[in-house]
């Protein structure tokens, strides 16, 4: 005989690394209902139904895909596994894919070498980095129904979701969300927020540590602003941000201006020390190719000069070091910390 099974929707059922950009990967906790919450919300906005087809292109291990999987499993539609066989482009046309999910760099290349791939999607859903204005535009030329979102690991995936746009937002918080700015930092919590971070206490025993403050609000260490229309706009991580000569820099502005130059694929800003300024500019480059104009540097310089304030030009340049990505971000640490130590070995050598 059939015994009827009940599920505990608050059981851990879960873990998953944060990306660890600024830092060491922590493990997050979630349970049933945080993964309904987050899919429930996510349909609001962007309909999802049972005849359609989300491309599994973003990896389990990653909040992202996992989020995908669950969004399905709520509308009954269709999850197509990403082939190894094939190009990601080719398999959206053959296999006739109507949702995928995509980091900007994906979308870019796709854009590059067979925009006709995406003609046919009802949503791409960007997320997990900076979002050029001229991605944007590209796609909206190709008429490529595209999303922005903001999110993470922590809230169950997207937080707040918009129409790609011009005007830098990323709409205002999904269903089972809610979100608030506290001296210009976002704070979020409600249905999606995880358990807990997964941690072994002094007697080698597991535990679910839950940093939120007395009304359960969680600090996202992110920097934001809400347009006239409650609307998020993200100004960068607040502890990135630095202070040159007693004025306030965030390195994701410049690095957003640094990315428009077409020899650009990757660009982090930080604080290099200085006797005079505390810290100054400094950016850390990948090129798109090796053969390079001899004023490339004085260019990227210019260009912030132009479009910021000039004391937020990068003073200093350095190429970026070949360390493999964790997961579907760079660790900004690593990276810097790789550049410093490369540039003392030299300067000692």
């Amino acid at each position: 005989t059939y015994t009827e099974q009940r599920v505990n929707p608050h059981k851990p059922v879960n873990i998953i690394l944060t990306s660890g950009s600024s830092g060491t990967p922590k493990a997050a906790v979630h349970g049933l209902i945080n993964h309904i919450a987050s899919a429930q919300g996510s349909s609001s906005y962007i309909p999802l139904h049972h005849n359609d087809r989300w491309l599994l292109s973003l990896p389990l291990f990653h909040i992202g895909g996992l989020a995908i999987v669950n969004r399905c499993a709520l509308a009954s539609a269709c999850i197509v596994i990403k082939s190894n066989c094939i190009t990601l482009a080719q398999q959206l046309e053959q296999e006739a894919i109507t949702h995928v999910s995509m980091v900007p760099t994906q979308a870019l290349q796709i854009l590059q070498q067979a925009p006709h791939a995406l003609s046919a999607l009802k949503a791409l859903l960007l997320g997990g980095g900076i979002i050029e204005a001229a991605l944007i535009e590209a796609l909206a030329q190709k008429k490529v129904n595209a999303y922005t979102s903001y999110g993470m690991t922590e809230m169950s995936s997207q937080i707040t979701t918009a129409k790609a746009n011009l005007h830098q937002h990323h709409g205002r918080p999904l269903p089972n969300r809610q979100l608030k700015l506290v001296d210009g930092v976002i704070w979020v919590k409600g249905e999606c927020l995880f358990q807990g971070y997964l941690s072994v206490n002094a007697q080698q025993q597991y535990q679910l540590d839950l940093p939120v403050d007395e009304q359960g609000w969680f600090c996202t260490q992110d920097r934001g602003q809400l347009n006239e229309k409650g609307q998020l706009i993200l100004l960068g991580r607040a502890d990135n941000m630095f202070i040159c000569g007693g004025e306030n820099i965030q390195p994701e502005e410049i690095e957003s201006v640094l990315l428009q130059h077409p020899l650009v694929s990757k660009a982090i800003v930080f604080g290099l020390a200085d006797d005079k300024f505390g810290l100054l500019p400094a950016a850390i480059i990948e090129y798109q190719q090796d053969a390079l104009p001899a004023n490339i540097e004085q260019q990227l310089a210019q260009m912030v000069s132009q479009q910021l304030a000039s004391f937020k030009r990068p003073r200093y340049f350095y190429v970026w070091p070949n360390i493999p990505m964790d997961g579907l971000k760079f660790n900004r640490k690593r990276i810097i910390s790789e550049v410093l130590s490369r540039a003392h070995q030299s300067t000692n050598g």
